[in-house]
């Protein structure tokens, strides 16, 4: 009989396998010359707050910092990039730090193709992100990382 803490570490560990491999899948598929029309890949880390803070305005009940990241800040940026070619490419909850700076921690995360390089810069530099999409990101997350990646082969 698999004890529970061996099926549990196992689990970890196929989960760590399947977390590397998609990583190497998505090196692989951004690997190719930059140009102004070549689609990239943002790699975000997301840290979200226990609590959401709007900075204590008024009428604003205590969600999760995740709660406002997917109900209010996705359902904005969906709004926003409607008319774009943006996507989901992947998202997934971060089992363990491996080689990470000592105390650095993440929840979650994400991948999204945009595509082109000016197009990211023109939606989350938009006065409509801004103001519809930011000030949740800012509310949900207590830390996060953008990482632009694509055009090396």
């Amino acid at each position: 009989m698999i004890s529970v803490s061996f099926a549990g570490n196992l689990l970890n560990y196929l989960n760590l396998i399947v977390l590397v491999n998609l990583f190497l899948c998505i090196m692989q598929t951004v690997m190719t010359p930059a140009t102004a029309t070549t689609p990239v890949y943002i790699v975000s880390l997301l840290r979200y707050k226990e609590y959401a803070d709007y900075g204590n305005a008024a009428g604003s009940g205590p969600c999760s910092g995740r709660e406002i990241y997917f109900q209010r800040y996705v359902r904005a940026f969906k709004e926003i990039t409607a008319a774009e070619q943006v996507t989901l490419f992947f998202l997934g909850r971060v089992l363990a730090g491996w080689m990470v700076p000592e105390g650095e921690q993440w929840d979650e995360v994400v991948v999204t193709q945009y595509p082109d390089l000016s197009s990211f810069r023109r939606i989350t530099q938009s006065a409509e992100y801004l103001t519809m999409a930011k000030p949740h990101l800012d509310a949900a997350l207590d830390n996060y990382r953008i990482i632009v990646t694509g055009g090396v082969k």
